[in-house]
């Protein structure tokens, strides 16, 4: 059960970014003459088709990514729609560092002892890369179901989080959309299970959708604009750790 796992723990088998099965070049079982598992509806039909086709065409499929998501170094890297506050944040941390380099840091290295200005370089050199994991980590991504059911790896993340991702089977020929809580068996609606209208599948307890980058995240706790991605499950620990990194920096440079 997905809502009994301990706080913080890492799903590092889920097939999610930054796994290669969504995000990266398909797996080599699901070659171009591959055919999707059998959906349960019309609708899935015209997912499943439609998602397949980018695979066909050989193309890697973060490069047709159905969410606002944007991907680098060949689809490792995640990260959300550019946001002007994530300048302000970048800014805010480098210009007063290059000041203290420039002014302070010399005479802290005569006057003081070098370790001061050394100790500022290092928790400098620290904010940077916590931040740069922050804003370019999957903070644990659920694929919609288009993607899940092109690509094959449903029942494996069914499999994963202990419960069926796609939902309950339903009529064929009624909408989704129409009745989502019928699709969400009744145990798991009272331990907080939900149906996304978006991404068309059961999200966990504590999993959201986020509406800047359209998809939902595990554990998702808010979409922060000055890292430019969701804080979620996988890069929590590394947003917290800027936080404290940046107020340590703050009150060894700005003095």
């Amino acid at each position: 059960d997905f809502g009994q796992q301990p706080r913080g723990q890492s799903f590092r088998g889920l097939p999610m970014p930054p796994s290669e099965v969504v995000i990266g070049i398909q797996h080599e079982s699901t070659s171009a003459s591959a055919s999707p598992p059998a959906p349960t509806g019309v609708v899935d039909e015209v997912e499943t088709a439609a998602a397949a086709a980018v695979l066909e065409r050989g193309r890697r499929l973060h490069e047709e990514w159905p969410a606002n998501s944007q991907f680098f170094c060949d689809g490792r890297c995640i990260t959300g729609p550019c946001h002007g506050a994530s300048l302000c944040a970048w800014t805010c941390i480098i210009v007063p560092s290059i000041v203290y380099a420039a002014f302070a840091l010399p005479k802290c290295w005569q006057d003081w002892h070098p370790l001061v200005p050394m100790a500022a370089i290092a928790v400098f050199g620290l904010t940077v890369l916590l931040l740069l994991f922050t804003c370019c980590t999957d903070p644990g991504v659920l694929p919609r179901r288009s993607i899940l059911l092109a690509t094959g790896t449903a029942e494996e993340l069914s499999a994963i989080l202990g419960y069926n991702v796609l939902g309950m089977p339903n009529d064929p020929n009624s909408p989704r959309a129409a009745d989502p809580q019928g699709l969400v068996p009744v145990d798991l609606v009272a331990k907080g299970y939900r149906w996304c209208r978006t991404c068309q599948i059961v999200r966990p307890p504590r999993a959201s959708h986020c509406p800047d980058c359209d998809h939902c995240v595990l554990r998702f706790d808010h979409h922060c604009p000055f890292v430019n991605n969701c804080i979620g499950q996988r890069n929590y620990r590394y947003f917290v750790g800027f936080v404290f990194s940046a107020v340590i920096l703050a009150f060894c440079v700005l003095p």
